[in-house]
């Protein structure tokens, strides 16, 4: 490189298009090859295909693993200039960087909650009872038969999560295995197979990595929005479940979901809706997209009205609080943290965390229980939460002929700096939620 020419930063990638079988893979191949495993070369990666002799179904390892096993024992080149670069190293893609940055060139403290793609998403597909992880791939497109369960009979789950930069460059996700739990718990109910831990929170690490440049630096307010999705596949007329199924991951820069953010300014309204999202012992319960198509309706009516979304209540007696848009209700009466008790609501994993921040951090009773409408002119203040959402207090409940309006509470604030601390670790985690994405 000339001389006063800064060296443009480098970020190896997890995957690359074409990846190649250098020695120390084969080496690799071969001691695996005793696990009845045969290794076959597949666009756009490397996958390995079962001989499984009858003894059920396996977790295929991908070209990541394999790649760390090579580069485990392959011997250093020094191709570039640099003593210690690997063959196996030299095959991943990168970035290169014209300055120090090692971000991409976006605003991302003035992102909306937007699609913004991103160059790699992971993906596993399952057949004959077995899950097959693609890996990375490039393409957002996808080609599904036109039969497809997920096209006509709402088989299709997904899951919402947000990777955060610390203040030492260093990326986390936020409590993944209970994600991938709540989608096993979807996956049971609508008849498809468990996407396995291991490989849900393996996607959540690869897709991250490679998309590194597009996680929001730290302080920016802003996150890398990350949404594992699960499709039911096949030629297919009757109505019944899929045999196959494909697992897929991709991410996107977002700011805040609601315009403004959170703040003592930051107040938003809901107009209570005669509308259900989900019927009662229904798939409210689960993460499904059809509940979600369910709130378009009511949703545009708040909006065309003013106000930011809508607020449901019990779709059995249309009297207690449910949820509000695509959030969580929380209020607070008589110094208790409360929260609506429903079989039709999803257990949140931003919910359950404020609960346990509320309870164990600031020593708050919290009860979770039936809450009526009625009950707002009892409330001290009250917001709505989820993973998009984070914290949004409320200023302002309208129903038909009579409302309830709030002032804001110290007490959001502390829920908010505490969570957002501890996701993007500005603070110590007593909990053991936060879960370090590998970067190298």
């Amino acid at each position: 490189m000339p001389t006063g020419v800064p060296e443009p930063s480098l970020l190896p990638l997890v995957h690359s298009k074409r990846p190649t079988l250098t020695r120390s893979l084969e080496g690799t191949y071969r001691s695996l090859k005793a696990t009845s495993l045969t290794l076959r070369q597949h666009e756009p990666g490397v996958s390995f295909e079962p001989m499984t002799g009858g003894r059920g179904p396996v977790i295929l390892p991908g070209v990541s693993s394999i790649r760390r096993a090579a580069a485990a024992v392959a011997k250093p080149i020094n191709l570039t200039g640099r003593a210690n670069e690997t063959e196996s190293q030299m095959n991943l893609p990168r970035y290169y960087f014209p300055g120090e940055s090692n971000k991409v060139d976006l605003d991302f403290a003035n992102l909306g909650f937007d699609y913004t793609p991103c160059p790699y998403r992971f993906e596993a597909v399952f057949q004959h009872g077995v899950w097959r992880v693609r890996g990375l791939i490039e393409d957002s497109n996808m080609t599904i038969p036109e039969g497809s369960q997920c096209l006509h009979y709402g088989q299709e789950l997904f899951e919402g999560m947000k990777v955060q930069s610390g203040p030492d460059g260093r990326a986390y996700a936020f409590r993944p295995y209970d994600n991938a739990r709540r989608l096993n718990s979807g996956a049971r109910y609508l008849c498809g197979p468990e996407v396995p831990e291991e490989l849900f929170v393996r996607g959540i690490e690869e897709v991250a990595a490679a998309n590194y440049p597009y996680i929001p630096p730290h302080g920016s307010g802003a996150a890398l929005y990350v949404r594992p999705f699960y499709l039911g596949i096949g030629d297919n007329v009757g109505v019944k479940p899929a045999r196959s199924y494909v697992f897929r991951i991709f991410v996107t820069p977002v700011g805040p979901y609601f315009k403004g953010g959170f703040g003592p300014d930051q107040g938003k309204a809901f107009m209570v809706s005669r509308l259900d999202r989900a019927a009662p012992q229904g798939s409210g319960h689960v993460k499904a997209g059809g509940n979600y198509a369910c709130s378009f309706t009511p949703g545009q009516e708040a909006k065309d009205r003013g106000f930011v979304e809508a607020l449901y209540l019990d779709p059995r007696e249309h009297r207690y609080i449910e949820e509000i848009g695509a959030a969580n209700f929380l209020g607070f009466r008589d110094g208790k943290l409360v929260t609506p008790d429903s079989q039709s609501v999803l257990p949140s994993v931003t919910r359950l965390s404020i609960l346990e921040i509320a309870s164990t951090i600031f020593g708050w009773t919290t009860e979770e229980r039936k809450i009526a409408l009625e009950e707002l002119s009892e409330m001290e203040s009250v917001a709505c939460c989820g993973t998009a959402a984070v914290i949004s207090w409320i200023s302002r409940v309208a129903d038909e002929n009579r409302e309830w309006n709030f002032e804001f509470d110290e007490r959001w604030q502390q829920l908010y700096d505490a969570l957002v601390g501890i996701q993007t670790g500005s603070v110590d985690d007593p909990f053991g939620w936060r879960h370090e994405i590998p970067l190298k």
